[in-house]
């Protein structure tokens, strides 16, 4: 059984440990600025594998949050706090 803060990128439960859950890591290059790249565990997502398998209605945490607001509020539009924010 997951808690809420298993879908929250910003504590350990669920994110992806590699990128701390931003998504993208640092690439530092010789003699050129540093850059960013995805994250090579998460490719983007910020959550842990773990939480990437709980989906709702097909859709994962990170779905949903690569979503429009458009297509969140279709999506979503079933769950009333969630409708309300959006």
């Amino acid at each position: 059984s997951y808690t809420a803060g298993r879908f929250s990128f910003n504590v350990p439960a669920g994110r992806c440990e590699t990128c701390q859950g931003e998504g993208f890591v640092a690439v530092e290059l010789l003699f050129l600025p540093g850059t960013y790249a995805p994250c090579t565990a998460c490719h983007g997502a910020r959550y842990n594998p773990e939480t990437l398998e709980i989906t709702y209605r097909g859709a994962t945490i990170a779905d949903v949050l690569g979503m429009t607001v458009d297509a969140a509020a279709a999506f979503l539009a079933d769950v009333p706090a969630a409708l309300r924010r959006l």
